[in-house]
Order: structure tokens, then C-alpha cells, then sequence
């Protein structure tokens, strides 16, 4: 037993010496799409602590037309300049950043609670700033709300939906 608990702590110990070296050594190249490894463990790492703290956030559907009218007016507002819309590219901007921002079609496969926990929050490093600093949670809601429906949009149809007071 008492070679285990020694064999733990020397694995433990070596371990933490080798992330210090890694992380304070500058090796690893932060560099926008360089490497891939380390783009695709950061998004995991994204997408799986999101998902994790959106597990005590309750979805809000809703139906009343003026508020999904607000969120079809707030995302072209704040939303689609990163994340495009039907028919809309994002700015050229957002196409180089990294991670890219998701498209709406993207989106609509993520849960609701994510999103507006993403929404709300932010993504630190990311381009994604944290709206419930700025917005109310119902405000969020309501774009949550739209995203499925853009998804599913042709652009005329978008076009139609923000040009409506």
C-alpha cells in the first residue's frame, strides 16, 4: 500500500512539473489555426464546459409573435454581424476569427439552455462577449427563441421578418 500511495505522488508530482514546463515554456503556439490539435481541444473544452454549467438553466419557450419580432430585431442587431443570417454572410472579420462564430443552421443544433448560457455569459478568448452584462435574460430568451427559426428561413423570408416595426 505504501509503494501505491509513494508511485501516486511521484506520477502526480512529475505530471504537475510537466504542465508547468509545457504552460510557462511558451512551446505550444497560440497562433490562430496553428495547431489543429489545439484548436480542436479548446473547442471541446468550449462546448463541454458550456453544456455543463447550462445544466441548471431551464429553457423559456416562447410564442407571443412581438417578442420573436424583439428577437428577430435584436439579433439582426447584435447577433448577425458574427453569426451571419439567411442569405447573410457574417462580416469578413468574423470569418478569421477563431474559433469561427457558428451559423444559425450551427446553432439550432445546440440546446436552447447552451445558447443562452453562451449568450449570457460569454466565451473567454473568444469573440463571443457576454451579452447579461448588457441585456436582460428575457431579451436573451427571445433570441434564443429565433435561432431554430432562422435555421429554417429562406432570405426573403428573413428580409420579411426584420423589416417588420
Amino acid at each position: 500500500m505504501k509503494h501505491v500511495i509513494l508511485t501516486l505522488l511521484v506520477v502526480i508530482v512529475i505530471g504537475a512539473g510537466a504542465c508547468f514546463v509545457v504552460v510557462d515554456s511558451g512551446w505550444i503556439n497560440v497562433a490562430a489555426g496553428e495547431p489543429a490539435w489545439m484548436a480542436n481541444t479548446l473547442d471541446k473544452v468550449m462546448m463541454t464546459s458550456a453544456a455543463r454549467h447550462a445544466r441548471g438553466v431551464k429553457p423559456v419557450v416562447i410564442r407571443d409573435p412581438e417578442k420573436l419580432a424583439d428577437g428577430f430585431a435584436e439579433y439582426h442587431m447584435t447577433c448577425e454581424t458574427c453569426h451571419g443570417a439567411p442569405g447573410t454572410d457574417g462580416a469578413d472579420f468574423s470569418k478569421h476569427m477563431d474559433p469561427t462564430p457558428p451559423e444559425p443552421d450551427e446553432l439550432a443544433k445546440d440546446d436552447p439552455a447552451m445558447i443562452f448560457w453562451i449568450a449570457k455569459n460569454g466565451i473567454r478568448m473568444t469573440g463571443m462577449p457576454a451579452f447579461g452584462a448588457l441585456e436582460s435574460d428575457d431579451k436573451l430568451w427571445e433570441i434564443v427563441n429565433v435561432i431554430p427559426q432562422l435555421a429554417k428561413m429562406t432570405p426573403a423570408e428573413y428580409q420579411q421578418r426584420i423589416a417588420q416595426p
